[in-house]
């Protein structure tokens, strides 16, 4: 839905954004804005779980990272410390992460867009030292991103479930005798990776999200100026 834009292209777009964007793109793009909200709020919480940290504490702490991408590498970083998460369960868990923070950049650019080319469905989002990039705005492109952030969503519930059980375990096994895992804690750690499982396979169903056009005119070749130059 991003792709990084060339310089000195023209805009094409009036000063009324309801005539820029249709009713549907706007609805679309609140709706995309709200369900990232709700699955952005998972990540706090994971956070607290991986660390070991209370709920009625986990926000004084996450609220004071510098940006989700930071609650997120130490929420990886903590994660090899739970023995019940397990190789695959890591490998589910990461593609969750990774996938919310590829998507953050589609939210943060949809939020922050100035419209670019109207008729294109394109808007333009200028990040730190003057990068700037072109995000796909048709609401077929926003429909299918809030697709995708729905499950995320589910998926995120799921991780914060498989941490919650890892980490309190770990605490209790502190205090079993032979520190051995009852096998009713392996079945409860597997009813949330089965969830996170199905909402993530059900995520990548819906394919990729779709690609921004490239809006750059490319230079004529030799054959063609000459053609022109005869015109």
């Amino acid at each position: 839905m991003r792709r990084k834009a060339a310089s000195n292209l023209p805009q094409e777009r009036g000063r009324d954004v309801r005539e820029n964007l249709t009713p549907g793109q706007l609805q679309a793009i609140g709706a995309a804005i709200v369900a990232w909200n709700e699955a952005e709020r998972f990540i706090p919480v994971i956070l607290g779980q991986a660390i070991g940290m209370s709920i009625k504490h986990y926000q004084e702490v996450s609220s004071r990272i510098n940006g989700l991408e930071g609650q997120v590498e130490i929420i990886r970083k903590f994660q090899v410390l739970y023995p019940l998460i397990d190789k695959e369960t890591g490998l589910l868990i990461e593609n969750a992460l990774a996938s919310f923070l590829g998507y953050k950049k589609c939210r943060d650019a949809i939020a922050h867009a100035h419209i670019f080319n109207a008729p294109k469905g394109i808007g333009t989002h200028v990040k730190r030292r003057a990068e700037e990039w072109h995000v796909l705005l048709t609401e077929e492109a926003l429909n299918k991103f809030y697709d995708h952030l729905v499950l995320l969503r589910s998926e995120l519930a799921g991780v914060t479930g498989i941490f919650m059980t890892a980490s309190i375990t770990a605490r209790k096994m502190e205090e079993l005798p032979n520190r051995k895992v009852p096998n009713k804690i392996h079945e409860s750690i597997q009813v949330f990776v089965r969830h996170l499982q199905k909402y993530q396979s059900e995520r990548q169903a819906l394919g990729s999200l779709p690609s921004c056009p490239d809006l750059s005119i490319p230079f004529p070749n030799i054959e063609e100026l000459d053609s022109l130059v005869k015109d």
